[in-house]
Formats: C-alpha cells, sequence, structure tokens
C-alpha cells in the first residue's frame, strides 16, 4: 500500500481536511520518496510523520491501526446497506455520517456502530428509530461488558419476543443491570437467559423484567444458564397446558388444592365401582362356562356308561343264548351216544370186550364233537366281542365328537359373552374418564386463566403449596407437575 491509498482510506475515516492537513505537513520531497522507495512501514516511523500525524485533527492513532480500521468500517457499512437494500448513495453517505458521529461520542468503534445498525436494520427496527437503539445498545454494550454486536442482537430479539418498545427495552435492560447488580447472576448471563426465555414468560404473562427475576434467582443457585432457561420454559409451559393437562399433571394439581377432589376421587371410586362390577360378571361367566362343560362332560360319561352297560349285556344275553343252546347240543349228543351205547350192549352179548371197545369209540366220537361245538361257539363268542367292542368304540367316537362340538359352542357363546362384557366395560371407563378429563380439563383451564390474569403471583401460589407438602410428597408432585 502507498502512502495515498493510505490518506485516501483514512479520509473517509476522519474526514477530507485532517488527511489534507497531514499530506501537506509531510512535504512533497519525503512523500515522493515513501511512494517510490520505502515500504509504508518505514515512512510510518520517520519523525515527520509522526509529528505530523500526533498534530493532524482526527488520526491521533498509527495509521496501520486506522487502515484496517477504515477497511473494516467500511465491510460494515457494507452490512448495513445489505440489510437496508433501499438506501440511495444519499442515504449511505447520512448512515456513514451518523456512524462516524456516535463513534466520536461513544466509546463503540465505528466498525462496532455499524455492526449495531446492521443488527438492528436486520431485526425490523425502523430507519428512524436505529440511532436511538444505537445509542441505547452502546450504553448497554459498556454496562454490561459485552460486544456491540451480541449487544445489539439481545436488544433487537427482546423487543421482538416481548413486543417492545425501544424506551420498554431499555427499562428491561436497566433491569437487567440491576438484577446483576444485586443478585449472583452477571449481565451475560441474565441477557443469555433472557434471549431463551422471554417468548414463552410473555405467553404466560410474565413482563421482560419478571422472567428475567426468575431467570437471575435460579442462576444464582447456581445452575447454568441454559439448564436454568430450559427448565423455566418447562415450568411456563407446564403450568399453561390449559386442557391438555395429563392425568399425572391432573393428579398433582388435585394434591396441591387446585383441582376440584370431589371430582378426581369420584372418577376413581367411579372407575373402581366399574372394574369391580365387571371383574364379578367375568367371574360368573367362567363360572357358568366351567359348569356347564362339567354337566356335558357328565352327561357324555353317563351316556358312555349306558351305551357300555347295554353292549355287555346285550353280550351276556348272547353268551347265555349260545351256552343254552350249546348245553342243549351237547345234552342232544350226549342223549344219542347213549343210546348207541345202550344198542351196542344189546348187540355185544356176553362179548364185553368187544363192548369196551365200542363204548370207548362212541364216547370218543362224542367228547370230539362237543370239543367242536365249544371251540365254534368260542369263535362265535369272540367275533361277537370284537363286534360289540367296535361297535362301542364307534359310539364313543360319536359322542366324543359331539362332545367336543358342544364344549366348542359353549367357549364360543362364553367368548362372546366376555367380549361383550369388556366392551361395555371400557365404554363405562371411557365416559368415566370422560367426566374426570372435563372436571381435570376445567382445573388446567383455570389455571392457565390465572397466569394470565397475575402470573407471578399464581407461579409463587404454586410453589407456596409444593412447599407446604409434606417433604416425601414435594419431588413427586413437582415430577408429575412439571
Amino acid at each position: 500500500m502507498n502512502l495515498d491509498a493510505v490518506l485516501r482510506i483514512a479520509a473517509k475515516v476522519t474526514g477530507t481536511d485532517a488527511v489534507l492537513q497531514l499530506n501537506r505537513a509531510l512535504g512533497a520531497a519525503e512523500r515522493t520518496a515513501g511512494t517510490a522507495r520505502a515500504a509504508f512501514k518505514d515512512v510510518i516511523k520517520s519523525a515527520a510523520w509522526q509529528g505530523a500525524a500526533a498534530a493532524a485533527a482526527g488520526i491521533g492513532v498509527a495509521l496501520g491501526t486506522s487502515v484496517k480500521a477504515a477497511i473494516d468500517f467500511e465491510s460494515a457499512v457494507a452490512d448495513v446497506r445489505k440489510v437496508m437494500g433501499e438506501l440511495d448513495a444519499t442515504g449511505v453517505k447520512e448512515i456513514r455520517g451518523e456512524i462516524l458521529g456516535l463513534s466520536r461520542e461513544m466509546p463503540i468503534t465505528a466498525q462496532g456502530f455499524a455492526q449495531i445498525y446492521a443488527a438492528g436494520a436486520s431485526s425490523g427496527i425502523a430507519r428512524n428509530e436505529i440511532r436511538a437503539f444505537a445509542q441505547d445498545v452502546a450504553r448497554v454494550s459498556v454496562a454490561f461488558e459485552i460486544t456491540a454486536e451480541d449487544s445489539a442482537r439481545a436488544l433487537a430479539t427482546l423487543r421482538a419476543a416481548l413486543g417492545l418498545t425501544q424506551p420498554e427495552v431499555v427499562s428491561l435492560a436497566d433491569a437487567i443491570n440491576y438484577l446483576a447488580n444485586n443478585m449472583g447472576a452477571n449481565e451475560r448471563q441474565l441477557v443469555d437467559f433472557t434471549q431463551r426465555t422471554a417468548a414463552m414468560g410473555r405467553l404466560a404473562g410474565l413482563t421482560g423484567e419478571q422472567t428475567a427475576a426468575f431467570g437471575s434467582a435460579m442462576i444464582s443457585m447456581g445452575v447454568e444458564t441454559e439448564i436454568a432457561a430450559t427448565s423455566f420454559n418447562n415450568l411456563v409451559r407446564n403450568l399453561s397446558r390449559g386442557a391438555s393437562m395429563t392425568a399425572r399433571q391432573e393428579s398433582a394439581l388435585m394434591r396441591l388444592g387446585l383441582a376440584s377432589r370431589t371430582v378426581a376421587s369420584g372418577e376413581r371410586e367411579l372407575t373402581a365401582a366399574i372394574q369391580r362390577g365387571s371383574d364379578r360378571r367375568l367371574e360368573i361367566i367362567q363360572d357358568e362356562s366351567d359348569r356347564q362343560q362339567n354337566e356335558l362332560r357328565k352327561r357324555y360319561r353317563r351316556q358312555l356308561q349306558l351305551l357300555e352297560d347295554q353292549s355287555e349285556d346285550e353280550f351276556d344275553e348272547f353268551e347265555d343264548q349260545l351256552r343254552d343252546r350249546q348245553e342243549a347240543e351237547i345234552k342232544g349228543l350226549q342223549r344219542q351216544a347213549d343210546a348207541r351205547i345202550k344198542a351196542l350192549q344189546k348187540q355185544a352179548g356176553d362179548n364185553d370186550e368187544w363192548l369196551d371197545r365200542q363204548t370207548d369209540a362212541v364216547r370218543d366220537q362224542l367228547d370230539r364233537e362237543i370239543d367242536a361245538i365249544r371251540d365254534h361257539d368260542d369263535r362265535i363268542l369272540k367275533q361277537e366281542q370284537r363286534a360289540r367292542r367296535d361297535e362301542r368304540q364307534a359310539a364313543r367316537d360319536a359322542m366324543d365328537e359331539r362332545m367336543d362340538d358342544e364344549l366348542k359352542g359353549i367357549e364360543r357363546i362364553n367368548k362372546q359373552r366376555v367380549e361383550a362384557e369388556k366392551a361395555g366395560t371400557k365404554e363405562a371407563l371411557d365416559a368415566a374418564k370422560a367426566v374426570a378429563e372435563q372436571g381435570g380439563s376445567e382445573a388446567g383451564r383455570n389455571l392457565a386463566k390465572r397466569l394470565q390474569d397475575d402470573a407471578l403471583g399464581t407461579i409463587r401460589d404454586v410453589f407456596k403449596r409444593i412447599r407446604g407438602l409434606a417433604a416425601e410428597e414435594q419431588i413427586s408432585v413437582i415430577t408429575d407437575l412439571f
């Protein structure tokens, strides 16, 4: 950078007259030498330059710093112009002049004021209010020991979040300053907290000052700013839920005396009575089903026993008839054998030996015929026994199928009755819950309305009621409510 370029940039910051005065003081020879042969840093080390710089109005600092400040300033002014898109050349010149004037009046650099203008304009602050806004931001920046840019962003955010005028946001800044001077939280922490919570506090009916006071109290107890802000937002959000409060929150309100104990206890009693009645009816349904199934099984057992007894009786009768017929046939054979023996006796005369042989032959034949009859009848009995057994098994199978069908029918009817009972119970419980929710919702709406009427008083009342609980109940209520 040569000297002429530096002087042109400096003229934009300090004014043309001061630069011309400095330029003349240097003298043509030294200026030419500096331009042609020497680096700029060598020029500003010269005694002539430093003497002239110290004498020139509006310079007063090493030009190396002024050059950088001038460049940064022009960049910041460009940002302002970008945000205030409607500015023409005259408007930019006016803005530049205002900023330079403010930088001479207050301990904020021109670049810092340009950043304030840009932040304010981007937040919707009108052109005719921006100079006053910048002055207030500068004061807050100095008082709170935060950067001008952070101060501008904070005031602009609080204005928008709380719908404040500029005097009102300055009043809020005064309150933050007062809190910082008298409590354990500093301005930076309170500004951060209030930026995070102002909108929620406003919805609940709290002023910006009251919200900041909550932050001061919480941060002073050692809670980190971000955690304090989250906790505050949760607190306000849950107290403001109105009709959308949960059953746990409604229970907490009841324990705090902020909800109708009659509605809550009545709902519990009604629900318990409905459930007890349903349980009893389900028990009766199950008992009836068990009784029906037991009676069905007994009936089939009796029927099966009758079937088996009848089958056995019929088999016994068949066997008796068979044995009687067998006995009659054997007796007939015996009579025939006796008749043959008598005939042989007459025929034998005195030939006893022959008679004995013939008699033995007749008796052997009789025994064989008797054995044949008995074997035949035994086979018939076995066949009849198998037939009876198969008949009984087929009857048992048929009876088992009928019994299973009837049991399934009983179970199906039982299931339908149980489902109908459960559906009726659910409908009754839903109705009871609706009644309770209506009462609980009313409590939630009343609390939300109280917040709008007197937010600070309502919150203090809630915590006073919590303190009034036994120590072992306090955490439970806080957990349920928040």
